[in-house]
């Protein structure tokens, strides 16, 4: 039987299903969460998970922070914030990651910029940084 005639409800379960063990492996100390995430986050979008949803996207989102990886962080925060709870002070968030996006540097940006002008096409690292940080904060809770 191939995926796409399987229900949705039983392709939902059998990702949930897939990430759960993976967690039991990182649990067990077999398996290294880092590297993982990226599944994990894949996973339980497919699933009905929402709170297993939250977690993932906002611990990837962190992650790529950490790298500096703006892009990256803003392709996983921006869906988060569709999946916190109304009333949620962090909602007010999409406005700061939106600020991000335009602070942190783009792929074509860089290219213009390694052809001689840094200075005119450098994105503003420590402040979309900053942005993200805090469209992220509490989040994760």
């Amino acid at each position: 039987m191939t995926y796409e005639s399987l229900p949705f409800a039983t392709r939902a379960r059998l990702h949930e299903q897939l990430a759960g063990y993976l967690e039991g492996q990182i649990a067990a100390g077999r398996l290294r969460e880092a590297p993982l995430l990226d599944t994990l986050v894949f996973h339980y979008l497919c699933s009905d998970n929402r709170a297993k949803k939250r977690e993932y996207l906002f611990k990837a989102g962190e992650s790529a922070l950490e790298i500096s990886a703006f892009t990256t962080a803003v392709e996983y925060l921006t869906p988060l914030m569709d999946l916190l709870p109304i009333g949620d002070p962090t909602l007010s968030t999409p406005a700061a990651i939106e600020q991000a996006q335009l602070a942190a540097i783009t792929d074509a940006d860089w290219r213009r910029g390694c052809s001689g002008r840094h200075d005119q096409w450098m994105g503003d690292y420590t402040g979309a940084q900053a942005i993200l940080e805090e469209a992220s904060s509490g989040a994760g809770q």
